[in-house]
């Protein structure tokens, strides 16, 4: 991906993926191995990540004393978050011109279907062309930008992770034997490197829902409201708004699901961890059956927090699917029953 900026062609490089080509056609002809693929970007080295949330971390003169995780992820990473959103704007702007574009050209063929002889020599002839190529851009706007900002997104996430995960370690060699054993465990380490930092990761990918929704959700609202008028949009909405409360009541019961689930997972490891180091004593004393069923009711005591916010998720995700056509149907069936 660097070698792609550096060169003059980089436009095309970054666009239509041509960066990828030479390790795509080497995979094609053989079977990769470590030594084909290309070193580390200096940008994505845990050492200069560390660096950078170190600065950050330290010359806080903008945060005063009010010093946040993300304060600072935000302060060291805000040109890429930036980046994407300005490739997210003309991603939605499109998204919204689309189905205009369509509703013009449906409209422009019922037009030229009554009347007898169009006119060819006038400019309107043209503008059934000008509109199927627009909606052609649109389509192809979204193609190219939707991948760009997600892989950027992603990108940016897999950063914050790497930086955080190096600042846990930064600290933790910093620290005595004494104090390491009195602050943190081996299991509490493990949770925050390989689940809590994780988290980051993902929130980075999706953090920009929290503008796009609302502002899509206010300019459909708007064309609705154009195009059928205001009841049948309030209807639609109407499920939508019902809708808030029951996704709120959501996210807090999977917040209390993650806190169990991270107190099982650091007992269980911990537990692990108490057995492995004293693995001589338990053969010993022939410790090992009581052992077993110990750590095995750690890990059931895990699996049914993990089953319960599961089982929650595939309610959610059943809500998010069929949310889209519940509010059609209110809108449309609302806009049907008026009539």
């Amino acid at each position: 991906f660097d070698w792609a900026h550096s060169s003059i062609f980089r436009c095309f490089h970054v666009i239509f993926w041509w960066w990828l080509n030479p390790i795509l056609s080497l995979g094609y002809k053989r079977e990769l191995t470590d030594e084909d693929l290309d070193d580390l970007s200096l940008n994505d080295k845990c050492s200069v990540l560390l660096n950078k949330l170190s600065y950050y971390s330290e010359n806080n003169y903008w945060l005063r004393d009010n010093i946040t995780t993300w304060g600072i992820i935000l302060r060291a990473f805000w040109k890429q978050w930036v980046f994407a959103i300005f490739l997210l704007i003309p991603y939605n702007a499109s998204r919204i011109a689309q189905p205009l574009l369509l509703r013009q050209i449906v409209l422009y063929i019922i037009n030229e279907k009554s009347q007898p002889e169009p006119p060819t020599t006038s400019y309107k002839a043209y503008i059934g062309y000008l509109y199927a190529l627009g909606l052609f851009a649109c389509s192809a706007i979204q193609a190219f930008l939707h991948q760009q900002a997600y892989f950027r997104t992603t990108r940016m996430g897999m950063r914050v992770r790497n930086a955080l995960s190096a600042t846990i370690y930064k600290h933790l060699l910093s620290l005595n034997t004494a104090s390491l054993q009195q602050s943190t465990t081996a299991a509490h380490t493990i949770n925050l490197i390989a689940n809590d930092a994780s988290k980051f990761e993902e929130f980075c990918q999706y953090m920009h829902y929290l503008w796009e929704a609302p502002l899509q959700a206010i300019v459909a609202f708007g064309l609705i409201w154009w195009s059928i008028g205001i009841l049948p949009t309030v209807f639609g909405y109407g499920v939508l708004v019902l809708l808030i409360p029951l996704q709120l009541a959501f996210g807090r019961q999977f917040s209390q699901y993650r806190k169990t689930t991270m107190k099982c997972a650091d007992k269980r490891v911990q537990a692990v961890n108490e057995l492995v180091n004293a693995c001589q004593i338990v053969k010993m004393y022939n410790w090992e059956k009581p052992m077993e069923q110990r750590i095995h009711n750690l890990r059931q005591n895990e699996l049914s927090s993990i089953l319960r916010a599961s089982r929650l998720r595939a309610i959610n995700m059943g809500l998010y699917f069929s949310s889209l056509p519940l509010i059609s149907l209110a809108t449309f069936g609302g806009y049907w029953l008026m009539e």
